[in-house]
């Protein structure tokens, strides 16, 4: 049916007719800091650098499973390149991101040091009947992580939810920039990604409710206060009674 729809084989969408049955949608885990590095202490040198191409980057899962040596990893100009098809016709969108000095060390480690060298793919199975080939899933890999841990289990979303938490929470970054990072094309994305984070509604309302030194109007009342204690000793300037102050 979307296919139908994206080649204009219908019409108009037959879906559009049905109702949307109300629901509640569920509230993304984001996993603590503090799990976090629980998770990256218990992981061995190969699969930290897996980790670290999503905690580097905030790539989405399939983003990383598609990284080439030879199209993807500018090791030279420390970038990377990563591609998604998150828009409404699906077409591919490929934008460069920086590479971070931890994403680099490692990656240039990796390049000296993987254990399959003749394929394209920054990351392969080096196991199993998939020996060689690029991951599509690799369900497995977190799971572990987490039980070896010790904490709560999550996927790979979880690690975006979790660099919009870290650079919101920790590092006070502005909410258009974490949008940037995590290539958000609607702003309302990313704010459900961080939705729980500093909601210290009072402590803002507080903020509001602080007085603004304003010097100009300072002068003012200091100005009204002398011609009022003089006013009633000088009658010259009684004609300053309809003085107005603002």
């Amino acid at each position: 049916m979307v296919v139908g729809s994206r080649r204009e084989l219908f019409h108009r969408k037959p879906s559009k007719k049905i109702k949307k049955v109300p629901h509640e949608s569920p509230e993304g885990y984001t996993p603590p800091i503090e799990d976090m590095e629980k998770v990256v202490a218990v992981a061995d040198r190969t699969e930290r650098i897996f980790l670290d191409s999503y905690l580097n980057t905030g790539a989405r899962r399939s983003e990383v499973f598609k990284l080439k040596w030879d199209k993807d990893i500018d090791l030279k100009h420390r970038r990377v390149r990563l591609t998604t098809r998150k828009n409404k016709d699906g077409h591919f969108e490929h934008e460069w991101v920086p590479m971070s000095q931890t994403l680099y060390d490692e990656l240039t480690w990796w390049w000296d040091n993987r254990s399959i060298k003749d394929t394209p793919y920054v990351f392969v199975a080096d196991c199993n009947r998939h020996y060689g080939k690029p991951f599509t899933t690799r369900r497995r890999f977190l799971k572990g992580l987490c039980e070896r841990a010790g904490v709560k289990p999550f996927q790979y979303h979880a690690l975006r939810r979790y660099v919009a938490s870290l650079l919101a929470q920790k590092y006070n970054v502005s909410i258009r920039t974490i949008q940037r990072v995590l290539r958000h094309k609607n702003l309302r994305t990313t704010e459900l990604y961080i939705k729980d984070i500093n909601r210290d509604d009072r402590g803002v309302y507080d903020l509001l409710g602080k007085k603004v030194p304003n010097r100009s109007a300072q002068r003012i009342l200091r100005k009204a206060k002398y011609w009022q204690s003089h006013r009633v000793s000088n009658p010259g300037l009684r004609r300053e009674r309809n003085l107005t102050l603002f």
